[in-house]
């Protein structure tokens, strides 16, 4: 049994008071589009390891930022909220209980400002998500939703959201079970990811749906030998109206794998399922934003770049595939992706960003994100194509630095 967190302010851990204070004086100052707004804003709490932040910004700028945190219990999750300009609302608060071990935080935020904060717990191997108001105040406890993985998170301007998931299947027996023939673990079965969509009060609307039913049962033997395809590394991005995009790896041996996406509109109806690109049975880790209006973007990593696709309303392709970076270091983590109102976008990796029109054309050439290198950048942008990157530094730190758009 999950231990929620309730809210009572006379037992609210604070954490790093005084940073409201610190960052009184707003930090934006005149720049040229794609140029820093200022030096970058250490919003760090008093951990000893702190790492793995996640972003959102809605329309008017507002941001929340998520990230993992070691304490002498386990690990849990921190968040701090921030206005347009980068000061901090607020100190930094924990979302997850302590004396367990919490990671790989998610969030989600609308333009009124409310908030959904996902993550995985390694303790009870569950996926775990929390509401909030626009001034931070929890909408009740942490709640678990289905998956044994980081949820993917997206949300609406009526505070519905959607969670998508990888989930295990097996034929005849548990998920990713063994059966021992002939001294060898075998098993017959496949993953495919399912979404379920929350209304505003955290109440399930409808069933947990499969987002695609094309994966092929696979065999996994104990020798290291398996064949077929998996569906993982569920990504989501949803416009104002409450239609999603939900974009994935297929993964494994056969002729179907790749990076694929699928549009489902308000009412839960999907669209057609749609190839983005080729992975070739590896993980391309994709990653997906949109304007809000249904103009999407996915980002993705290959072993000879990371690239990018800019979508129109009704799914189709805008212009061609981008080559964003190429020469990604093998080690570097996924891409990140954001989109403003006029379907400009920006992705960032380890350690630079590079923006683009709508259209697909790059604006100038990619940046170095600040002068100190970090880890794991992340990046959300408002309406008017302004940007901010989060990314952990050193494992002691989260940094924060805006950017002007578009």
């Amino acid at each position: 049994m999950h231990t929620p967190v309730s809210f009572n302010p006379s037992r609210c851990t604070v954490i790093a008071a005084g940073a409201a204070a610190l960052f009184s004086a707003p930090l934006a100052q005149a720049a040229s589009p794609g140029e820093p707004l200022g030096p970058a804003i250490d919003i760090s709490a008093p951990y000893s390891s702190q790492q793995r932040p996640a972003i959102a910004r809605n329309a008017s700028g507002a941001m929340v930022v998520a990230w993992d945190a070691r304490d002498g219990n386990g690990s849990l999750i921190l968040a701090q909220r921030l206005d347009a300009a980068g000061n901090p609302q607020g100190a930094s608060f924990q979302v997850s209980p302590s004396g367990y071990f919490e990671q790989q935080a998610t969030v989600a935020i609308n333009d009124n400002g409310e908030f959904v904060i996902g993550w995985y717990d390694a303790t009870f191997r569950g996926a775990y998500v929390r509401r909030y108001t626009a001034d931070g105040t929890p909408q009740g406890d942490d709640m678990q939703v289905p998956g044994s993985a980081t949820p993917a998170i997206a949300m609406d301007d009526d505070g519905d959201f959607v969670v998508a998931w990888t989930a295990g299947k097996s034929f005849g027996g548990n998920d990713y079970t063994c059966s021992y023939v002939l001294i060898s673990c075998f098993n017959v079965g496949t993953s495919v990811i399912r979404a379920r969509r929350y209304n505003a009060s955290g109440a399930q609307k409808g069933f947990g749906q499969i987002i695609d039913l094309t994966t092929q049962a696979s065999v996994f033997f104990g020798n290291g030998f398996s064949t077929g395809m998996f569906d993982v590394n569920p990504s989501l991005a949803m416009s104002h109206d409450g239609s999603f995009l939900v974009t994935w790896d297929r993964v494994g041996k056969g002729p179907l794998t790749g990076v694929y996406m699928r549009r489902f509109d308000a009412l839960n109806l999907p669209g057609l399922t749609q190839r983005v690109a080729s992975n070739n049975g590896q993980a391309a880790s994709p990653r997906a934003a949109t304007d809000g209006r249904h103009g999407y973007v996915v980002a993705y990593k290959q072993p000879d770049g990371i690239y990018a696709q800019a979508y129109g309303p009704l799914g189709l392709g805008i212009g061609k595939q981008q080559l964003v970076e190429d020469s990604p270091s093998p080690g570097d983590g996924p891409p990140s992706v954001s989109m403003d109102a006029a379907s400009d976008f920006v992705v960032a990796w380890p350690f630079k960003a590079q923006r683009f029109a709508s259209g697909g054309g790059k604006l100038g050439l990619n940046f170095a994100i600040d002068t100190t290198p970090g880890a794991s950048p992340v990046v959300a942008s408002d309406a008017a194509g302004n940007f901010a990157i989060a990314w952990g530094e050193n494992n002691q730190s989260i940094k924060v630095r805006l950017f002007a758009g578009p």
